[in-house]
């Protein structure tokens, strides 16, 4: 939920440093459940493509195949970006509402139940995060 909409709309001053040092850490880990997902989808495709080759095989007359498998979520990106335009920031210090705050320096993203939803399929660190 928005803080703004829960009538918390006040803006406090960070030092740069800080909240580069926060979001670097919260990237690290989002990169590592997004790694390990990966490593996991790919491990359930092929297990699931092996297994269908094993049923096709084994067929007297040929049938409709298809399989579906959600990839991993990764918003990496938008951690690359903010901590880009901070890097590039001429000033040393930072204004945050309390939106921003919760999710650059708290990491607690509008996305992060969906990403941590999808990813814990594949992974164990998205598992325990949730």
């Amino acid at each position: 939920m928005a803080m703004r909409g829960m009538g918390l709309n006040k803006t406090f001053t960070f030092k740069k440093d800080t909240v580069l040092a926060a979001l670097r850490e919260n990237r690290e880990r989002h990169a590592e459940i997004v790694k390990e997902a990966r490593e996991g989808w790919q491990a359930a495709a092929i297990k699931m493509i092996k297994n269908e080759m094993s049923r096709v095989r084994k067929l007297a007359s040929p049938r409709h195949v298809s399989f579906s498998l959600a990839p991993p979520a990764d918003y990496t990106d938008i951690y690359d970006t903010f901590i880009a335009q901070l890097e590039l920031a001429m000033e040393d210090e930072v204004e945050l509402d309390g939106d921003e705050f919760r999710k650059l320096m708290q990491d607690k993203w509008d996305w992060r139940e969906e990403f941590l939803g999808t990813n814990s399929a594949y992974s164990i660190s998205a598992r325990r995060s949730l």
